[in-house]
């Protein structure tokens, strides 16, 4: 695990977060830190609470109760449910340095790959053109997309738009990037492309909280590993704790289930 230097803030931290949607419970009280350049895994059955954890994570949903602290800065809080909800006074520009890959690709159909890349530059950070071209042909050779900067994304494969995705998310130059099981749309032969990218970013570096259910990057990338069930965390551990000796039944239940399906 990434270990914090004395007097550094984790890069984000959520404290008793609840989430609710109509009757149905999805976060009771998820506690959790992510230090800078740490690489966390979450894990989980279905339904879970995970995607639901990285969403509130970047501002994308509100928290019915708890508070969200970006490099120890008030992001969101709410005091109790019903009570109102208080953006950090630096909520947009901390926004900015988090990145988000979803498990659907997200780019605009009606644009060319480098469009959907220099978009948000130009109109967010206020780049010039010149300058984000620049920037997207350097991050689309990086992950394997040179030649295809002027393609649409009905031309590109699963795995092609799912590494446009990541690229276009490191446009904004992320301090922290949030993959939300990326690889569960991809057919097995394209998830290696995917996969090989993230293990690029981590090798770089870059803080990393991944919802996934590929076991072999989780063991070999993850610094921490989180399993979640029923809208808690039950464990959590490096790697080789989790999948060779967790402490909980619910979790050996959940690896043993996962693995035999391999």
């Amino acid at each position: 695990m990434a270990a914090a230097l004395p007097g550094t803030a984790p890069m984000i931290e959520v404290r008793d977060l609840h989430k609710r949607f109509g009757h149905l419970e999805v976060l009771r009280g998820v506690s959790l830190a992510v230090q800078p350049s740490e690489k966390l895994v979450v894990l989980g059955p279905s339904g879970s609470g995970k995607s639901t954890l990285l969403r509130l994570m970047i501002g994308l949903e509100e928290p019915d109760q708890g508070e969200i602290l970006v490099e120890g800065q008030p992001f969101l809080r709410r005091e109790a449910p019903g009570k109102p909800l208080q953006r950090g006074p630096r909520f947009k520009s901390l926004r900015r340095d988090m990145g988000m890959v979803f498990q659907q690709f997200s780019l605009f159909p009606h644009m060319t790959v480098l469009e959907n890349l220099i978009l948000a530059p130009t109109k967010v950070l206020g780049m010039a053109r010149p300058e984000a071209e620049a920037r997207a042909r350097a991050l689309l050779a990086k992950v394997g997309l040179a030649d295809k900067l002027q393609q649409y994304p009905d031309k590109l494969s699963g795995g092609q738009k799912q590494r446009a995705s990541i690229a276009r998310a490191l446009m904004m130059e992320p301090k922290l990037m949030l993959f939300d099981e990326v690889t569960s749309a991809l057919d097995p032969e394209l998830i290696h492309e995917v996969l090989r990218v993230m293990r690029q970013l981590a090798s770089e570096g870059m803080t990393m909280v991944v919802v996934t259910h590929e076991m072999g990057f989780a063991s070999k990338v993850a610094d921490r590993v989180v399993f979640m069930d029923q809208g808690m965390i039950v464990e959590q551990g490096p790697p080789e704790q989790i999948f060779r000796q967790p402490r909980e039944r619910r979790t050996a239940e959940f690896i043993e289930a996962v693995l035999t399906h391999i």
